[in-house]
């Protein structure tokens, strides 16, 4: 019976090991959450920051001198103070490259975009056509996209959720890549605007293996007890 009631505990912290990596995806990218977007969720503070990468559409990186749009928790809908704007008919895409500190698990990418319609038809004024998504645990090696999203269906408005999901990856640094254009000749826009950049995930699980070895340690220590 002893043996037993060690053996539950033991498979008990185990199972305890597993369960974490199925919970709730969790903020990571230190965005506000008493704004609009992402809005109220639970969050890790991470320390999380990002800047534009190099050669971004000039007229962003001019906008965010402070690398705080993005994390303010204000979409566009809330007056434009908290978004970036692209250049009119510019060829430009504009990258924001997140270091997190440290590694976690990413399962998505969130984007609040901002949308314009004409009686009820899409006027091409402003929209996301393409996202993409590239992660390193470097910051250097990216290999090639995480996930993307290509020509979203557009819905008329200011604070649109768009998300890039794939399967769960360990990484430290996030790169999003914002496009007005997505496939030739389908989706096209005369400017991306985007109000918010959410990055969401968890602690990178234990590995199973090291479970076991856990819980071959617990059995030898109570095996030397007795």
């Amino acid at each position: 019976m002893r043996n037993t009631f060690y053996w539950l505990v033991s498979a008990g912290a185990l199972l305890g090991v597993t369960l974490a990596a199925d919970a709730a995806p969790l903020l990571l990218s230190g965005n506000n959450t008493g704004g609009d977007y992402p809005g109220a969720v639970a969050a890790l503070a991470t320390g999380a920051t990002y800047n534009w990468l190099a050669g971004s559409d000039a007229d962003v990186i001019a906008q965010d001198p402070g690398y705080t749009k993005m994390t303010d928790g204000m979409s566009e809908a809330a007056g434009g103070y908290g978004a970036v704007y692209g250049g009119w008919g510019t060829t430009a895409t504009y990258t924001a490259v997140f270091d997190l500190k440290a590694a976690y698990q990413i399962d998505r990418v969130g984007v609040s975009a901002a949308f314009t319609f004409t009686d009820g038809n899409v006027d091409h004024s402003a929209g996301i056509g393409k996202l993409t998504v590239w992660t390193s645990v470097d910051g250097i090696n990216y290999g090639t996209a995480w996930g993307q999203l290509l020509d979203p269906t557009p819905v008329d408005g200011r604070n649109i959720d768009l998300s890039v999901l794939a399967a769960p990856v360990d990484a430290r640094y996030v790169k999003i890549e914002i496009d007005r254009i997505g496939s030739p000749g389908n989706t096209w826009y005369m400017q991306a605007r985007t109000g918010e950049i959410a990055i969401f995930g968890g602690a990178i699980p234990e590995p199973l293996s090291l479970g076991l070895l856990t819980l071959g340690a617990a059995v030898l220590a109570v095996r030397r007890r007795r």
